[in-house]
């Protein structure tokens, strides 16, 4: 799942990300949203592994 962009967030934007997701679904856009449950310790693996897989990233927070 997600191969055009990554969004990295936490929080109650999460679920206006999913939102956004699904909408570009539709458009043929592919989204991988990382859900940073905790930021300390941060979850680097993840979001580096995620980056290098699509190439994009946007933050929203």
């Amino acid at each position: 799942m997600g191969k055009d962009v990554t969004v990295i967030t936490y929080g109650r934007m999460v679920q206006m990300c999913l939102k956004t997701a699904d909408k570009l679904a539709g458009e043929g856009i592919d989204v991988e949203i990382v859900d940073l449950r905790t930021l300390s310790p941060l979850d680097k693996e993840t979001i580096i592994g995620s980056a290098r897989k699509t190439g994009r990233v946007v933050t929203v927070h």
